[in-house]
Order: structure tokens, then C-alpha cells, then sequence
């Protein structure tokens, strides 16, 4: 396992959206973790504001909804689109997304300028979540009577997507594309040893990883955990297509 500790490229300006997109993160786990009496409340926080893929789906299905019931459209669709990529799991789940943020992101909005890094985050995660919802089946077959088979519903639609790794994953493509040369100083987890990478051959590892597998649970495999491998390489993809506009401007390390 690879993890990041820094790297050797200064920003290149005060990185106030990205701190401020960091503490968003930190404020609302925290408000969950401390406010929420028990873990039935936290879990219909999760549900009222993480992403639903099937009301997404059903959303986007029947477009008419916006207009009938405009309301009911943005509180099921439009605002866990948004609102998702501020909720997480667990510490451990914050923890490494602002990790990555902390060593990338204060880059990215130094090339980008604060605006276009805040809307830049936000359309990576848009593609991230589009991604990830595009991948889940709409119906798995399950056990019927007699011991037969039938297709049902998926119940994947039904589970709540939460977490900003999509989002970040743009962070990181952007990464790639404007720092390539950049060293990374990384922790390798088996054995335990610290060394530097080039910046490029750690996100591009990074990537290949996450489609990886991405590719093998879409293929039945298990991976482990409940993670939206797709919203990484979605996202990935999405920040290195959009930094391309970025490239024009001189840099020492591009």
C-alpha cells in the first residue's frame, strides 16, 4: 500500500478554497459525530443528504419532475449531487481524503485560481457521481421459488453514496497532467520503508489501482469494502481533461 506524505512542489498562492473545502469536510463529520444521538440518526442524516443512485436515476428518467415538482427534484437529485461529497463513513475515510487534499489540492488551485479550483472540484465530482451511478445495475438476479432464478431490482440503488473521493480524484488527475515531475515522498506500507516518486508514476499507479478495481467488482469480484471505485476513475478522468485548459501557463515543473 502506498500513501503519500508530501511533496516538494511550494504553492503558488494562498490555498484559501481548498483549506476551506478541507474544513467543510471536518465541520460536518464533526457535526454528525457530536450532534446525532445515535447511529440511527446519523444513518438518516446519510440518507436525507448522501446520493441515492436510484432517485438519481428516476430523477433523470422523468426530466418532467423538475417542472411538476421542482422541489421534490432538487431535494432528490439536484442536492445529494452536491451535499454527498461532504459526508463520510468513518475517520478513516475523512482523514484520507483530506490527506490527498492537503498534499494536491493546495497545488492545483495555485495553477487553477480560486474560482475555476472551486468549480473545477465540483464538476470533477459531478462526473465522479455520474460515473459511479452509471455502473450500478439496474436489477442482479436473485433466488425465486422452487429454486429458481428471476431479476430484481438492484438493491445498490438504494444505498446512499457519500464521500468526496471523486471529487479528489479530479484534484489528483489534475496533478498529473501539471506536475508530473514533482516528487512524492511516500510511505510503503509492506515493508515499512519512506522513498520518492516522481508525481506522475504515483497518481498514474493510483489510477490503475482504482480501475483495476473498479473493473473487477463490475465483474462480480470482490474487492473489499463499499467503495465507489468508479467515482475515482471517473473523476480522475475528468480532472485531467480539465486541467488540459490549465497547461498554457509556463511552469517549471510541468
Amino acid at each position: 500500500m502506498l500513501f503519500p506524505i508530501r511533496d516538494d512542489v511550494p504553492a503558488e498562492r494562498m490555498p484559501i478554497v481548498n483549506w476551506l473545502l478541507i474544513g467543510a469536510n471536518l465541520l460536518v463529520f464533526l457535526y454528525m459525530a457530536t450532534q446525532l444521538p445515535d447511529a440511527a440518526a446519523q444513518q438518516q442524516f446519510v440518507e436525507q443528504y448522501g446520493l441515492v443512485p436510484g432517485n438519481v436515476r428516476f430523477g433523470l428518467a422523468h426530466p418532467g419532475l423538475a417542472l411538476d415538482a421542482p422541489w421534490q427534484f432538487a431535494r432528490d437529485v439536484v442536492r445529494p449531487l452536491f451535499t454527498a461529497m461532504f459526508l463520510h463513513g468513518s475517520w478513516a475515510h475523512l482523514l484520507g481524503n483530506v490527506w490527498f487534499l492537503v498534499i494536491f489540492g493546495d497545488n492545483v488551485e495555485g495553477r487553477l485560481g480560486h474560482v475555476k479550483y472551486l468549480v473545477f472540484y465540483f464538476l470533477c465530482g459531478l462526473v465522479a457521481w455520474s460515473l459511479q451511478i452509471a455502473s450500478i445495475p439496474a436489477q442482479e438476479v436473485a433466488r425465486a421459488g422452487h429454486g429458481g432464478m428471476a431479476l430484481v431490482r438492484n438493491p445498490g440503488l438504494n444505498v446512499p453514496a457519500v464521500g468526496a473521493s471523486g471529487a479528489i480524484a479530479g484534484v489528483l488527475g489534475a496533478y498529473t497532467l501539471l506536475f508530473p515531475r514533482a516528487r512524492v515522498t511516500t510511505f510503503f506500507l509492506l515493508p515499512i520503508f519512506f522513498f520518492e516518486v516522481r508525481a506522475f508514476l504515483f497518481l498514474v499507479l493510483w489510477f490503475v489501482a482504482q480501475f483495476m478495481s473498479a473493473r473487477n467488482a463490475s465483474l462480480g469480484i470482490d474487492v473489499g469494502g463499499n467503495i465507489a471505485y468508479w467515482a475515482h476513475v471517473g473523476g480522475f478522468l475528468a480532472g485531467l481533461l480539465l486541467a488540459l485548459t490549465a497547461r498554457r501557463r509556463p511552469s517549471s515543473r510541468a
